[in-house]
């Protein structure tokens, strides 16, 4: 679930930074949103899934030019059954 809500934060983020200057760029002008390229279903124990164990964690993600995550901070997570 975690890695799930990281993909779909990096995919709906709309700023990248700039490898040669940290400049912040904007999506338009050349600069596209960037897509998920792997991605991993979460694994769950057989506790979690027979109790129904959910979850939602929320991410800011900077991706660089390379496409690559940088300066990932969890904002926030919970878990309910």
């Amino acid at each position: 679930m975690i890695a799930a809500a990281a993909l779909l934060l990096a995919l709906m983020s709309n700023i990248a930074f700039s490898q040669d200057n940290d400049a912040v760029l904007h999506v338009g002008n050349g600069v596209t949103q960037p897509r998920v390229l792997h991605k991993v279903d979460p694994a769950f124990s057989k506790e979690a899934e027979r109790e129904k164990i959910q979850g939602t964690a929320v991410y800011s993600i900077v991706v660089d030019k390379s496409g690559k995550p940088r300066n990932i901070v969890c904002f926030r997570q919970s878990c309910v059954a």
